[in-house]
């Protein structure tokens, strides 16, 4: 397993399909279970994080077609809403759906039951760590988006401990991809990184105890969390095993994009970006 909790491979990516299909009924309502103690007081906790690392950097369009990767309900969309037309939610779990959206059910080889360059928008956020075959995922993700299509594409870029033990908070599964082979597979995919921001230090994380609000629902809690994690100075180990080890970014943010459309990127500061108001029935 050294190969695997140093970073230099990802663990999942070499299982036979045997062992695949397992970790996919495994995980496949996973996240709906975990999530579940919420119940309707449920609330989206990153709406401050995606509009800062994502949403504020498209282009002034419409998207006519959109696909979130692993979406649940679909709250991710709320601040875009108003220029996504179709959207379509690619998600195992039969507990975490929303009448809004059109739903498609993946299979375990991870390849997406789509045409080539059938989105303008990808997103999928906090979803590869959940599956075996992250490489395959990041491959379709490249092929399903259109010629001037752009990808929202954030992780956990840490070992989130030993997966082979029980861990409270995380599935079964679930484990960070190391940042250098994330980087790789979306080079690989024929995408073009335009903007990557790390994201989630271990002491801002801690500011939902005192908050009453989810931290990364708060402007000023996203840009200085933005700040801490681009200081030089923090390890960038992926599997801690010294208290120290841990004071370093946790996540990634990614926008990507297929060749030669720069013009799909936006430097706008946000404005016209609102946060939704927080819903109770959630």
């Amino acid at each position: 397993m050294g190969a695997y909790f140093s970073g230099c491979k990802l663990y999942g990516e070499d299982l036979s399909q045997a062992e695949r299909e397992q970790w996919y009924r495994d995980e496949e309502e996973a996240y709906a279970e975990l999530t579940g103690t919420y119940g309707r007081a449920y609330r989206y906790e990153y709406h401050a994080q995606n509009i800062e690392h994502g949403f504020r950097h498209l282009a002034e369009k419409e998207f006519g077609r959109v696909l979130g990767v692993g979406s649940a309900w679909g709250y991710e969309f709320d601040p875009i809403l108003g220029r996504c037309g179709e959207i379509t939610i690619l998600d195992p779990s039969y507990g975490l759906t929303n009448p809004r959206f059109r739903y498609v059910r993946p299979c375990p080889s991870g390849i997406m039951p789509f045409e080539s360059g059938s989105f303008d928008l990808v997103t999928c956020l906090n979803v590869l760590h959940h599956v075996p075959n992250v490489s395959t995922y990041v491959q379709e993700i490249g092929r399903v988006l259109s010629c001037e299509g752009v990808a929202l594409v954030c992780e956990p870029i840490i070992s989130m401990g030993d997966w082979r033990r029980r861990r409270p908070g995380a599935t079964k599964h679930e484990r960070g991809i190391p940042l250098p082979l994330l980087r790789s597979m979306l080079e690989d995919s024929g995408l073009v990184i335009g903007r990557e921001h790390l994201l989630h230090f271990p002491v801002v994380a801690a500011l939902r105890h005192v908050l009453r609000t989810p931290p990364y629902n708060a402007r000023w809690v996203v840009k200085l969390d933005s700040f801490l994690c681009a200081l030089p100075i923090w390890y960038r180990t992926y599997h801690a095993r010294r208290w120290w080890q841990k004071l370093r970014a946790r996540c990634v943010f990614f926008v990507v994009r297929k060749p030669g459309v720069e013009a799909s990127f936006s430097s706008r500061d946000g404005r016209g970006l609102s946060l939704p108001q927080a819903n109770p029935s959630r």
